[in-house]
């Protein structure tokens, strides 16, 4: 089913949201993560060399909680703006409504008249009467038709002084028969496009990340994908429960 301009904008704005949160929920993230850090910090029965590996295991394992938070925020992201960019594509290459039986009826034979009139003036008084006739079919559909018979319409009456109007004739009927929003769905289409060649992290979270949790997180904050490509492993639920070989890396800083 064909989607309006409101519901395309309506997956961009939400697209936009998701980005614009990131900052915001990279911020909670840190807020965690530093929690967790302080703790290991100062817990008195850690020594200092025991201290470390805690800590740089603790970064490991939340450098992997936030490359799969990225994945899922910046998949979402991806699938609103696809949507919203198939949608929009939609829309601009839709078919004209149909046409009302009697009101096509009428419009056929009035076109039939018209055809027979041009081929019975000479060109500058036919240009005249195509202009009169383009101007006068405002409904998208009959414009659509014009459109799409306007070389064989214009055969009596073209040549070389005719040929600049009649385009411009002809620009103004493709105009009247494209859809009246085509242009708000092409806009769109194209603001979908280039958010999805925009980084979803801004170089300060990405900065932030390598702060807190070292290169792999700043480099892959963007590249999610590629990470989980690269550590298959890595890629499995993540527990906020400690692990078998945290307890006993916690038992061996303290010695």
């Amino acid at each position: 089913m064909k989607k309006s301009i409101e519901q395309i904008r309506e997956l961009t704005n939400k697209a936009h949201e998701l980005r614009n949160g990131s900052t915001g929920l990279y911020r909670s993230f840190q807020e965690e993560f530093r929690s967790k850090q302080s703790d290991i910090r100062n817990n008195r029965d850690f020594t200092h060399a025991g201290k470390q590996k805690l800590i740089e295991s603790l970064q490991k394992k939340q450098t992997t909680k936030l490359l799969q938070l990225a994945r899922s925020q910046h998949s979402q992201y991806r699938d609103l703006l696809k949507q919203a960019k198939k949608d929009a594509k939609d829309l601009i290459h839709s078919k004209a409504p149909k046409v009302d039986a009697d009101v096509q009826e009428r419009f056929d034979k009035r076109l039939r008249e018209f055809k027979t009139e041009l081929m019975l003036t000479n060109p500058q008084r036919g240009t005249q009467l195509l202009k009169d006739f383009v101007r006068s079919v405002e409904d998208q559909a009959l414009a659509a038709q014009v459109k799409d018979q306007f070389s064989e319409i214009i055969q009596p009456i073209l040549n070389d002084s005719s040929k600049p109007e009649i385009s411009k004739l002809f620009e103004d009927v493709k105009s009247r028969a494209r859809n009246p929003e085509t242009a708000e769905a092409q806009n769109l289409a194209d603001f979908a496009d280039s958010m999805m060649q925009s980084k979803f992290f801004d170089q300060l979270v990405e900065d932030r990340a390598g702060g807190d949790l070292g290169d792999a997180a700043k480099m892959f904050l963007n590249r999610s994908d590629e990470y989980f490509e690269l550590f298959p492993e890595d890629d499995k639920p993540q527990s906020d429960l400690k692990t078998t070989e945290e307890v006993l890396l916690e038992e061996e800083a303290k010695l």
